[in-house]
């Protein structure tokens, strides 16, 4: 989901100038009298992104012979629109899957081992979420496939504990001990 970018619009939350450049922002505010103010973490390349947008994007720039930012932007766009119809596919899929219970959320792993491999990883991500699982990466999600395909009896993620019993995948949140 990470190629997909930032959604311009996820639930409530709209972003109406994602797709807008920094230039045409830039532009824009000086048109309007106002000055652009820029957040100084943008320039710390401790940061991930920050590094990807400072010095993978030029470079990739440079081998390609020119600007890559539309393409890149295209490839992203068509990767949001496959993840909405993932998601949706997978919604389905929880609904007949997932139950909720006075621990946290139980996954039916005969059911789940029946649904496409893409589409079980959302339900289970989805179903992390639900119980309260934080910083949710795709070892995590890897681990609970390997959980409902009874290669591993349990394990613990950030937030959450995962484990199967009698034929579900029952996880839950971890109660933080003061």
């Amino acid at each position: 989901t990470g190629l997909a970018g930032i959604f311009p619009r996820r639930g409530q939350v709209v972003r109406p100038l994602i797709e807008a450049s920094r230039a045409d922002l830039q532009s824009w505010l000086r048109a309007a009298g106002e000055t652009w103010v820029a957040d100084e973490s943008n320039d710390d390349l401790g940061i991930a992104r920050n590094r990807i947008r400072h010095v993978v994007l030029p470079e990739l720039d440079r081998a390609a012979g020119g600007s890559t930012r539309g393409a890149l932007a295209r490839a992203a766009a068509l990767a949001r629109e496959d993840a909405q119809w993932l998601d949706e596919l997978a919604n389905q899929h929880f609904d007949s899957l997932v139950t909720a219970g006075p621990d946290g959320v139980e996954i039916d792993a005969a059911g789940a081992s029946q649904v496409p491999v893409v589409l079980r990883r959302r339900v289970l991500h989805r179903a992390m979420r639900q119980v309260g699982a934080q910083e949710i990466g795709l070892e995590h999600v890897e681990t609970g496939m390997a959980i409902l395909a009874g290669t591993c009896g349990g394990a613990d993620i950030p937030g959450a504990r995962m484990e199967l019993r009698r034929g579900k995948l029952v996880l839950r949140q971890q109660k933080v001990s003061k």
